[in-house]
């Protein structure tokens, strides 16, 4: 899923970040669009779009928490994910998983939504994240943007660079509220 901020968002990676990379995404199934056309015009080695469900643009059918092994840990240089974390309840347990199928050094980029947008059952809806609670979560990593949604749609966009394999702030972050 891709709100069209999302597919903009990408556009935000940094040049060269893509070409010759193995990228994946997570929650790839087309609802709404997807930035996958942009990023495959950048020329990654290869480009693996995974969700839960079998639907357009999905090449492996696997949950998240999955992904480490049916991927590999270590196995994806860019690894995105747009329009998800919302969605996952063990929002904390997905990240982490998702975090150790990316490469040290590795690029994330990510999009979720912030207090004030409506609910949208998709299957689920279960968070509500913000800048403050991104630079929270992603403390320990390098930060190379963080950024509300300019939109009228409150979200949150980040793309880090990972510095170290744990996300320390993460397991003592989600014992919050739903807004993060």
């Amino acid at each position: 899923m891709c709100s069209t901020w999302g597919k903009n968002f990408c556009r935000m990676l940094p040049e060269g970040s893509v070409k010759g990379k193995a990228v994946i995404e997570v929650g790839a199934y087309d609802v709404n669009g997807s930035c996958r056309p942009w990023i495959v015009q950048q020329l990654p080695a290869s480009y693996i779009g995974t969700d839960m469900v079998p639907g357009p643009n999905v090449d492996i059918v696997c949950t998240g928490t999955e992904l480490p092994a049916v991927c590999g840990e270590s196995s994806a240089d860019v690894l995105i994910c747009t329009e998800v974390l919302e969605h996952v309840e063990e929002w904390f347990s997905f990240l982490d998983a998702i975090w150790s199928v990316i490469k040290p050094g590795g690029i994330l980029l990510l999009t979720t939504r912030s207090p004030g947008f409506p609910l949208h059952n998709y299957p689920a809806d279960w968070w509500r994240f913000t800048v403050r609670g991104m630079l929270t979560i992603f403390e320990d990593q390098e930060l190379l943007t963080v950024t509300a949604d300019p939109t009228t749609d409150p979200g949150v966009g980040v793309i880090i660079r990972k510095r170290t394999s744990d996300l320390t702030a993460v397991q003592a972050y989600s014992m919050q509220s739903p807004v993060l």
